[in-house]
């Protein structure tokens, strides 16, 4: 039985040319649901993430076969893993960045503030910013649980929605970089309420989601 249904709804990715795609980050088995919804949208992506999770069943795997690029402490790693993402940026491929740089904790499962490092990768080569939410990963694993683990075993149901691609043109300064970045995370948060809806789960948003969403 499939880990999940998936449906992938939203704005079409550009055929050609450099992307950042940019999703909110539910589950470890994240880079399956959104490397299966960029390829249907016909691209296909490279995730930037800790080199860790290579280790993980499956996850690891799929990773190795999107060429992973690996971000862990330190900053030679972290030198190193902008580098590579620059350079296959300049190359026109597709690459995964995940703003939040760690699952969420919040517990309503809404983005968290993103790492101004994706808006510094598209300010530097120029790529489009696509933000994603998605909604259903974490009824596929989270925190050792899953619907898969229940009784009788339930399928998750995922829906990944793209948004318009974003541009962030030649920002300097950690507070242009940290407001284009919000600008980023505003519409993640705004695409995840939409893949809710989508999915047919209503949750409840407290204040600081509603401050967030009118700014």
């Amino acid at each position: 039985m499939p880990l999940s249904s998936l449906r992938v709804g939203g704005e079409p990715l550009p055929p050609n040319g450099p992307l950042l795609i940019a999703p909110n980050h539910l589950s470890v088995i994240d880079p399956l649901i959104i490397g299966l919804a960029v390829v249907a949208h016909g691209r296909i992506p490279r995730f930037l993430g800790l080199g860790s999770v290579l280790r993980f069943p499956l996850i690891g795997a799929v990773l190795r076969y999107f060429d992973h690029i690996p971000i862990d402490r330190g900053s030679h790693s972290r030198r190193n893993a902008l580098t590579a993402v620059t350079e296959a940026l300049h190359r026109g491929e597709c690459v995964v960045v995940y703003p939040e740089g760690r699952l969420t904790r919040r517990v309503d499962l809404l983005p968290e503030p993103g790492h101004s490092g994706i808006a510094t990768l598209a300010s530097a080569t120029a790529a489009p910013i696509v933000p994603v939410g998605q909604w259903g990963a974490q009824q596929v694993w989270r925190s050792g649980r899953s619907t898969l683990l229940g009784w009788p075993p339930r399928r998750a149901a995922s829906v990944v929605l793209f948004g318009p691609p974003m541009t962030v043109g030649s920002v300097t300064g950690r507070a242009q970089l940290q407001a284009a970045t919000d600008q980023v995370m505003q519409r993640i948060t705004w695409l995840v309420i939409a893949a809710q809806r989508a999915a047919g789960t209503t949750h409840r948003h407290g204040p600081s989601s509603r401050r967030r969403l009118s700014g």
